[in-house]
Formats: structure tokens, C-alpha cells, sequence
């Protein structure tokens, strides 16, 4: 596969990777997890998560 290609699969996994994790984060926050533990268990960082809290998940 040529490099190009790689690159462009590779940014396209990271994208879904971060998707998924804010849906996860929208989830637990809507269950009261608290936003330290969501950062952890997401990989997000505390300031991405604190900046989710009061949005619906979809």
C-alpha cells in the first residue's frame, strides 16, 4: 500500500477512535460519572470532557 494510502487510513481510524470516545463521554457524563473518571477511561483529557458536560449525547 503506498504511503499516501497508509496516511489516509490511518487519520481515518484516529477520527473514528475519537468519535467513539466522545460518544462514550456523552454517555457517562449523562449517567453522573464524574469528569475525572471519564477522562481516564476515555483517553480524552480533562479539559475536553469538562467542555462536553451539558451536551446531549447523540
Amino acid at each position: 500500500m503506498c504511503r499516501a494510502m497508509e496516511k489516509m487510513r490511518d487519520e481515518s481510524l484516529r477520527e473514528g477512535e475519537r468519535k467513539n470516545a466522545l460518544r462514550s463521554a456523552l454517555t457517562m457524563l449523562a449517567d453522573g460519572v464524574p469528569c475525572e473518571k471519564v477522562a481516564k477511561y476515555t483517553g480524552l483529557t480533562l479539559s475536553e470532557v469538562e467542555e462536553l458536560v451539558g451536551k446531549k449525547p447523540a
